[in-house]
């Protein structure tokens, strides 16, 4: 099957089966869910809205163990004064 094929599949199509998702300053755009049910209800997402690049990036850090300091510099905007020495 193609990928475009699945929007034609009854099993992709039953209730829940489609999320429609939007990505900051880009179209809409429809995407499969989870082929699961809990209770007889399809699992969803409160929201399956896509965050922005990078939006997420702190917190994924902070998660991971690295301090601030690791993280601007991970983010390419290392604090100033920390690790530079004048000679």
């Amino acid at each position: 099957h193609r990928p475009a094929e699945m929007y034609a599949d009854p099993h992709v199509n039953r209730p829940g089966g489609l999320l429609t998702s939007a990505r900051p300053g880009g179209p809409a755009f429809r995407a499969p869910g989870l082929p699961l049910e809990l209770d007889g209800r399809p699992v969803a997402p409160a929201s399956a809205d896509l965050p922005g690049l990078g939006d997420d990036t702190r917190a994924v850090l902070a998660a991971l163990g690295m301090d601030a300091a690791e993280i601007a510099a991970a983010s390419g905007h290392p604090q100033s004064g920390e690790g530079s020495e004048s000679a």
